[in-house]
């Protein structure tokens, strides 16, 4: 699978904040003084995340001791990803470097298109459904399993029939039930659009779409505690779960369940509960 960008500006302009961010003049003398650099605003992070023009490559960046543990959780991440996917490594990161006092991982720009996370479940139900088939490939069902993290469509490329999982930042979390991801991801595509709207009345079709998706994680015998209370079993371990708690605590809205209303979680409960 060749792995590269169709569409940089669009990305760009689709994906990320169209403000640009101004580099601090100290973190000059870590690039080649003839890179032409952009400085992409993202969630509040301490990670920053740079588009080296000459190289063609994003670099995420950091000079602070937790922000240099998530690069190397994306290293992590991607490197098992890509054994567990059989992709050349190499085709991915372009490089991963370390100090005592910064660490970068250059990635290289990769080829697929972004679906919108706030999009409409109806709009969007094909490509949930082929993530879940693309999860039980990857992640071997066993009782605990490493995860991405924060899986929502935002994080994910599909290019043709293939997929693609990128942003591995929180892999350095501890190991959680197994479901843990493709669970988080269908609950995110029936909460993000009506959060993104803040209308919490859930339309009949979506409703229909969900409860299809969410017998497919039942059948997949996911732990019950994670299928039949979601918003609390994530939010106990958004808190309990020392790397992803610092992160929480950094960006709240970086966790949608961290800040979905209770009266839309009880609505989604109530539909969860229907399936018992």
């Amino acid at each position: 699978m060749n792995i590269q960008f169709k569409d940089f500006k669009k990305y760009l302009s689709r994906f990320f904040l169209k403000k640009k961010k101004k580099i601090p003049f100290s973190y000059f003398k870590y690039f080649d003084k003839n890179e032409k650099i952009t400085c992409l605003e993202t969630h509040k992070n301490n990670v920053h995340l740079f588009y080296l023009h000459k190289s063609e490559v994003f670099r995420k960046f950091s000079t602070t001791r937790e922000g240099i543990k998530k690069i190397d959780s994306e290293n992590e991440g991607l490197t098992w990803y890509c054994n567990r996917t059989k992709n050349n490594k190499k085709s991915v990161i372009k490089k991963y470097y370390k100090e005592k006092n910064y660490a970068f991982i250059d990635i290289i720009k990769i080829k697929g298109k972004m679906i919108k996370p706030w999009g409409s479940l109806e709009k969007n139900f094909d490509f949930i459904n082929q993530v879940i088939n693309h999860y039980k490939k990857i992640f071997y069902k066993k009782k605990y399993s490493k995860i991405h993290g924060d899986l929502t469509l935002a994080n994910i490329l599909f290019y043709k029939n293939k997929i693609f999982l990128i942003d591995w930042e929180f892999y350095g979390a501890n190991k959680k039930i197994w479901g843990y991801d493709i669970v988080y991801l269908v609950l995110s595509s029936i909460s993000l659009p009506y959060l993104a709207k803040k209308n919490y009345s859930i339309k009949d079709t979506d409703k229909k779409l969900f409860i299809i998706l969410w017998k497919k994680l039942i059948d997949m015998n996911i732990n019950k505690k994670l299928i039949y209370n979601p918003f609390d079993y994530f939010k106990k371990e958004l808190s309990q779960d020392k790397f992803l708690n610092s992160n929480s605590r950094l960006s709240k809205r970086k966790f949608f369940p961290l800040y979905t209303p209770k009266i839309f979680q009880k609505k989604i409960k109530n539909m969860i509960g229907s399936l018992k």
